[in-house]
């Protein structure tokens, strides 16, 4: 069921990605497509490369003994389709139940693939007290504060996903289980993620390691 639901997870970010997923019956704004089916596709020069990421990263920051919260940036890939660059970038988190901070990014999408846990998470509304949180390399330019007004919430447990436009306060109110486990999708069309020098090594060996699995098929 998890796996099911994962491979759904992943059709869904790469329907988004090529912006061809929702149309009229989506309740949410959405924009017309660019190019239309009959189109011709775009030779790409050079050929992208795939990128992997094990199970056993984000097995690894769930299994971490820390109170509050734990961050591994597993993943920081550059996408040229030959006309736009951007990043996409993969991180996979773990929280306890402790107080979370208001988040506000200014500059990426989100998208949360709960792996296990559950919680009641906020998103929307208007930042009360709003100031600017610095930015870093691993969300990039936003704000924070001190409460959410107007704000709207959701139960989230395994197999659940959100999808975060920039500029949308959010966080997790309460966590329910004795820790919850999700991996963020950070879409970044004006490149302000950067991989941090914490989790640079350890994700420079882990897809080493992936890419070492790979057989060619002649």
């Amino acid at each position: 069921m998890r796996k099911a639901s994962l491979g759904l997870f992943l059709s869904l970010v790469t329907e988004l990605l090529i912006s061809g997923s929702v149309q009229a019956q989506s309740p949410f704004k959405t924009f017309s497509p660019s190019q239309t089916p009959a189109d011709p596709p775009v030779l790409l020069v050079p050929q992208g490369t795939a990128a992997d990421v094990k199970a056993s990263e984000v097995q690894a920051v769930s299994d971490k003994d820390a109170a509050g919260l734990v961050v591994s940036v597993l993943r920081v890939v550059g996408i040229d389709d030959g006309q736009t660059q951007y990043n996409i970038a993969v991180d996979a988190l773990r929280r306890t139940p402790k107080a979370d901070s208001i988040e506000e990014h200014s500059s990426i999408t989100e998208i949360y693939y709960i792996v296990s846990g559950n919680g009641t998470f906020e998103t929307g509304g208007t930042i009360e007290n709003q100031k600017v949180d610095p930015a870093n390399v691993r969300v990039g330019p936003g704000f924070t504060g001190t409460a959410v007004h107007n704000g709207k919430t959701r139960e989230v447990g395994a197999g659940d996903i959100v999808i975060i436009p920039p500029n949308t306060p959010h966080r997790f109110t309460t966590i329910k289980t004795e820790k919850l486990v999700y991996i963020t999708f950070r879409i970044d069309p004006h490149r302000v993620l950067a991989m941090p020098a914490v989790d640079a090594a350890q994700a420079t060996a882990a897809a080493a390691a992936a890419a070492a699995e790979l057989k060619t098929i002649p």
